[in-house]
C-alpha cells in the first residue's frame, strides 16, 4: 500500500455561518477536557486497500473525508482504484462511503473542500484507457454526490495530475491540477461558481512547467494559487510561482518569490484576511548539497517578503539533507507555524512565528521515528499538529495559544494522517490503515448553545421561561443547568422560573458534555414590582417616552435557507422589547467591489485590473409596530410588493424606536442559498 502525502489547504478555517438556529452569547468553554476519540473505519469492507486520505472540516462541525481504494478488479489493463467519499454531519455519524469515481475507470489523488452550508466539492484525476483526465462532482448538504464531470483533453492536451481543489464560504469552487510531463506540466484551472457549473479551464502560467499546485481562498472570495515551476536545468532550478485572482475577476500573471536554488514540497496556507504563508524544503546547490526549510510570508493585499531558513545555517552545516516533508498553518491573527521532519534524528520539529514577529527556534515535538507532520490552527489561535510515528502509528500533538508544545499522543495506527480544525476549536483527522480509511475526532470545546432564551425583565410573581438548545460536534451532551441570581437554580434545556422580589438578578447557564467540557453564557433578568397597569399585549397610549426602547433577546429561527425547493423557505424573527416600540429591520449585503482611490466601489468593466474588494449595501428594510414582550415576525424574503432579497450572506441591523430616541442595534446574520 502506498500513502500519498500531500499539503492540506486550511483558510484558516476554512473556512463564518451556523447550520441551523443560532442564539449565541458571551460563551466560553471552561474546566475543557481536550481528548482524542477512538478511531472509526470509513470503509466499505475489511481488508480493503486505501491510499491518499483527504479531509475537511467546515465551522459548523460537517466533516467530508475522501480516499482512494482497491477494489480487486482492472480497468484499462491495470490495477483499478474508485475515488471513496464519506460524509458525518455535525453531531451525527459517519454514513456509509460512496463512490464518486466512474464505474469503468479508474481514479486517485482526490481532494475536496466544503463551503459554509455543508456543500462539498471533489477533484481527482482519472484513467479513461488513454489518457488521465481531471475529474470533479458536487454534493449538496444533506444530498448525494452527483455525476462526475470531466475536464475534456481534447481541449487540453496532455495528462492531467495532481489536481487540488478550494471552497469558499459561498460555495465558490476552483479545481487546479499540472497537465502532465517528466517535470510537471502546464498549470490549469476551472472555476466553478456557487450554485453553477464548471466554467471552461484556463491556462494559469502559458509557457511555464509546473508540479505540485496548490491553491486556497480568502473570507472574500480572493484566490492564491502556488506550484512549484521549472525554470531551465530540470535538476537545480526548481522555484516557487505564485499567481492571484481577485473575487470576480482573473487570474494575475504569475511570478516566482522562492530564492535561487532546487524548492520542492512546497505547502501553502492563507487566512480568512488573505494574509499568507508558504513552507518547502530547499537544495542550494542540487540535490547532492545540504537541505534546509525555507518559509516566506505574504501580507493580505500585499507581496511576498523574502524567504528565511527556518531551520538554520548551523543546522544545515551540521546536518546536510537534515530536513523535509514540510507543513504550515496561518490563523486568523497572522501567527504562523511551520512542522517538518528533521531527517537525521528521524523527528518532527516545529517553528512558530507571531503576526508581527521573527521566527522562534525550531523544537522537537515527537519522538524518534517520525515522518509527514501536518499542522493546523483554530480560531483561537491553538495549533495541532499529526504525523506518521514509530512502529505504524499515528500521533499528535497540541499547542496551546501563547504555550508550549505539549507531550505527543498516539491517536491510532496507520500512516499519512491529515488534519482540520472547525470554527469552534475541535479537530478531526483522518489516515490510512489496517481496516482502510480511518478518522478520528478532536474534543476540545463544551457545546454549542444555540437558541438560548433569557428573558430581558419580569415582574414579582410571574412565571418566567428560560431556555436553550445545547448542541456538540462530537460529544454526548451530558448536564443543563441553571442558577437566576437569587440563591435558586434548576437542570434541563427549558425551565422555569418565578422571583419573589424585584431586583436585576444575573441568570448563569452551563451546559456540559459527557467528557467535562463546559460552555457557559449569562444574562441579566430585571424583575419589577407586581403591578395593576394593562396587559403588555394590549398597550395603550399614554405621555410621551422619557427614554428609548430596549431590545433584549434577538434570534431567528434559521440562518440559511434556500431561495426556493426544499423548505423553509425564509425565517421567524424573534425579539422582546420593554415597551411598544416601532422595530426596523435593515438588510445589508455584502457585494464585491473594485478598489479606487482607496475605497471599494461597485466593480465595472474598466476595473478589472484593481483589486477586488468587499463593499456593503443596503438590499431592503422591513418594518412593523412592535408591543412590550416577545414579538415574533415571519419573514420570507420579500422587502416591497414583488422584491425579494437575491441569494448571498446578510447582516440584519434591527432597531426599536419612539418618541425619545432609538435603541442600541441587535445584529443577526443569514444566508439565502439559490
Amino acid at each position: 500500500m502506498i500513502i500519498m502525502r500531500r499539503p492540506v489547504l486550511w483558510s484558516g478555517f476554512v473556512v463564518a455561518l451556523a447550520c441551523g438556529v443560532l442564539t449565541l452569547l458571551t460563551v466560553a468553554p471552561a474546566g475543557a477536557t481536550s481528548t482524542w476519540l477512538a478511531p472509526v473505519n470509513l470503509s466499505s469492507g475489511e481488508g480493503q486497500g486505501a491510499s491518499e486520505p483527504r479531509v475537511a472540516f467546515d465551522k459548523q462541525g460537517d466533516a467530508v473525508a475522501v480516499w482512494s481504494s482497491e477494489d480487486g478488479t482492472e480497468a484499462h489493463g491495470t490495477k483499478k482504484c474508485e475515488v471513496q467519499s464519506a460524509y458525518r454531519p455535525a453531531g451525527g455519524a459517519w454514513q456509509a462511503p460512496e463512490r464518486l469515481s466512474l464505474a469503468d475507470q479508474s481514479a486517485e489523488d482526490a481532494s475536496v473542500g466544503l463551503d459554509g452550508q455543508g456543500d462539498a466539492v471533489a477533484v481527482w484525476e482519472a484513467y479513461n484507457g488513454v489518457t488521465f483526465v481531471v475529474e470533479a462532482s458536487y454534493r449538496p448538504m444533506g444530498g448525494t454526490w452527483q455525476t462526475p464531470v470531466y475536464f475534456a483533453p481534447e481541449e487540453i492536451p496532455g495528462t492531467g495530475r495532481r489536481p487540488e481543489v478550494a471552497v469558499d464560504e459561498q460555495g465558490d469552487a476552483i479545481a487546479i491540477w499540472n497537465q502532465g510531463g517528466p517535470y510537471g506540466g502546464p498549470v490549469w484551472e476551472a472555476f466553478r461558481p456557487a450554485g453553477g457549473t464548471w466554467q471552461a479551464p484556463v491556462e494559469i502560467a502559458e509557457g511555464k512547467y509546473g508540479d505540485r499546485p496548490q491553491v486556497a481562498f480568502d473570507e472574500q472570495g480572493d484566490a492564491l494559487a502556488l506550484w512549484q515551476g521549472f525554470e531551465g536545468d530540470p535538476v537545480n532550478e526548481w522555484v516557487l510561482e505564485y499567481a492571484f485572482m481577485p473575487a470576480g475577476g482573473s487570474w494575475q500573471a504569475p511570478s516566482d518569490f522562492s530564492a535561487p536554488g532546487l524548492a520542492g514540497e512546497p505547502s501553502l496556507a492563507v487566512n480568512g484576511q488573505g494574509a499568507a504563508a508558504a513552507v518547502w524544503d530547499q537544495w542550494t546547490n542540487g540535490f547532492l548539497s545540504s537541505r534546509t526549510v525555507q518559509a516566506a510570508l505574504m501580507s493580505a493585499g500585499g507581496a511576498w517578503q523574502a524567504s528565511v531558513d527556518i531551520v538554520g545555517a548551523a543546522d544545515e552545516i551540521d546536518q546536510p539533507k537534515g530536513a523535509g516533508n514540510p507543513g504550515i498553518a496561518v490563523d486568523g491573527q497572522g501567527d504562523v507555524v511551520a512542522v517538518w521532519t528533521w531527517a537525521f534524528s528521524g523527528t518532527v520539529q516545529a517553528a512558530f512565528r507571531p503576526a508581527g514577529g521573527a521566527w522562534q527556534v525550531p523544537v522537537e515535538i515527537s519522538g524518534e521515528g517520525a515522518y509527514a507532520p501536518q499542522v493546523a490552527f483554530n480560531g483561537h489561535g491553538d495549533a495541532l499538529a499529526v504525523w506518521d510515528g514509530e512502529d505504524g502509528t499515528v500521533q499528535s500533538a497540541f499547542k496551546p495559544v501563547g504555550g508550549a508544545w505539549q507531550a505527543p499522543v498516539d491517536i491510532g495506527h496507520g500512516g499519512g494522517p491529515q488534519v482540520a480544525f472547525d470554527g469552534q476549536g475541535d479537530a478531526i483527522a483522518a489516515w490510512i490503515g489496517e481496516g482502510g480509511m480511518q478518522a478520528a475526532g478532536y474534543v476540545a470545546t463544551g457545546p454549542v448553545l444555540h437558541n438560548v432564551s433569557i428573558p430581558s425583565e419580569g415582574t414579582v410573581g410571574q412565571s418566567l421561561a428560560f431556555s436553550v438548545s445545547p448542541f456538540d460536534v462530537w460529544s454526548v451532551l451530558g448536564e443543563t443547568s441553571w442558577s437566576f441570581g437569587d440563591g435558586a437554580s434548576a437542570s434541563g434545556m427549558s425551565v422555569t422560573r418565578t422571583y419573589t422580589a424585584a431586583g436585576t438578578y444575573e441568570v448563569t447557564l452551563h451546559s456540559a458534555d459527557t467528557l467535562g467540557n463546559v460552555t457557559s453564557t449569562a444574562g441579566k433578568v430585571t424583575i419589577a414590582p407586581p403591578t395593576t397597569t394593562p396587559s403588555p399585549s394590549a398597550p395603550t397610549s399614554g405621555p410621551p417616552a422619557s427614554e428609548p426602547p430596549t431590545i433584549g433577546a434577538a434570534s431567528q429561527s434559521v440562518s440559511t435557507w434556500r431561495e426556493r425547493g426544499k423548505a423553509p423557505v425564509g425565517a421567524t424573527f424573534s425579539l422582546s422589547l420593554n415597551e411598544q416600540a416601532t422595530v426596523s429591520f435593515s438588510f445589508l449585503q455584502g457585494v464585491s467591489g473594485r478598489m479606487v482611490n482607496h475605497r471599494c466601489i461597485r466593480k465595472s468593466a474598466k476595473g478589472v485590473k484593481r483589486r477586488g474588494c468587499m463593499r456593503t449595501v443596503l438590499a431592503g428594510t422591513l418594518s412593523f409596530m412592535g408591543h412590550r414582550g416577545e414579538n415574533q415576525v415571519a419573514f420570507q424574503g420579500l422587502i416591497s410588493r414583488s422584491d425579494v432579497l437575491k441569494p448571498g450572506r446578510y447582516k440584519s441591523v434591527v432597531t426599536a424606536t419612539n418618541s425619545a430616541g432609538t435603541s442600541t442595534p441587535r445584529f443577526l446574520y443569514f444566508t439565502i442559498t439559490k
